[in-house]
């Protein structure tokens, strides 16, 4: 499967949908290789990152050479694109241990803990790693196939190998007596911290999620996507979330639209409900409260 082969290079991430590409970094020591991919889009992305960068007062330089900015650059130009952050699948690959001797600091084990950032990167985005090849002491070259997501690792030792997800046998499991489909929400907020929490918050409830960072990007995304349900952030750059929930409901005035709110905004909020949102949370939004607003409003 040859393809049109596209470089990441140290420090670089690329993102792809087309079928002919395969995303390849050569030659990882330390530096580790973070493909995500979303099946149904046939979209996939690949970070090649060098740091952790756990110290964030010391950095220099592009944000995609570090783990942890690199990972949330990366999760958030792919859910640009279209694809969707409960459909990632996360393969890692790299984080050797190029440098050993008598008397070595363990702390200067980069490859480790480009490991170890790339975890809890990923863990903090709500994506599982389904497999990985990391650690060791020899270097790899990894492909990502956009086609079919699939992951090749190549070492002078053991050759090319795929990367395949362990099948873990979990117990079935009893629905709920009154358990909802599963549904789509968009969150639209203009931090992408609380983005990311709430769509990880979500997709361990079996919630789909879409994300916008505005007003203007929200109501492109509901036109292309039409989620069963939106959060709607109040106070955003572009457009604000009044204007935006106003443009949905000229387009589709059976939206459900969920306003997020400040302490100080309650008399907005008794606005947006007006206006046509079926309800309002106050941020920072507690879990519990979330989820039975969204269960009530999906009813």
């Amino acid at each position: 499967m040859a393809g049109n082969l596209r470089s990441v290079l140290i420090g670089e991430m690329i993102i792809s949908n087309a079928p002919d590409d395969v995303l390849v970094a050569h030659g990882l020591g330390s530096c580790v290789a973070i493909c995500l991919y979303d099946p149904l889009k046939q979209m996939g992305g690949m970070l090649h990152a060098l740091l952790p960068g756990t110290n964030s007062g010391k950095r220099r330089g592009k944000p995609t050479k570090y783990v942890d900015l690199g990972t949330e650059l990366l999760v958030a130009a792919l859910v640009k694109k279209g694809a969707r952050l409960g459909r990632l699948r996360a393969y890692l690959s790299g984080g050797a241990h190029m440098l050993s001797s008598a008397g070595f600091d363990s702390s200067l084990n980069i490859g480790e803990h480009n490991v170890l950032s790339a975890k809890a990167a990923l863990k903090d985005a709500g994506i599982r790693i389904r497999a990985q090849d990391t650690g060791g002491s020899t270097g790899r070259t990894v492909k990502l196939h956009i086609a079919n997501g699939q992951v090749i690792v190549k070492t002078l030792k053991q050759g090319e190998q795929t990367l395949k997800t362990k099948r873990r046998h979990a117990p079935p499991v009893k629905p709920r007596a009154q358990e909802i489909p599963m549904a789509t929400v968009m969150i639209t907020d203009d931090s992408l911290f609380i983005r990311n929490k709430l769509a990880k918050l979500l997709a361990q409830k079996g919630y789909e999620t879409l994300l916008a960072g505005d007003g203007v990007e929200a109501v492109r995304v509901y036109r292309e996507s039409k989620p069963d349900v939106v959060l709607m952030d109040i106070t955003m750059p572009r457009k604000n979330g009044l204007d935006a929930l106003s443009e949905i409901l000229q387009f589709d005035p059976r939206a459900r639209v969920i306003m997020l709110t400040a302490l100080d905004q309650k008399s907005v909020a008794a606005t947006a409900i007006m206006t046509g949102a079926k309800d309002f949370l106050a941020k920072p939004v507690r879990s519990e409260r979330l989820i039975m607003t969204l269960e009530k409003v999906l009813r």
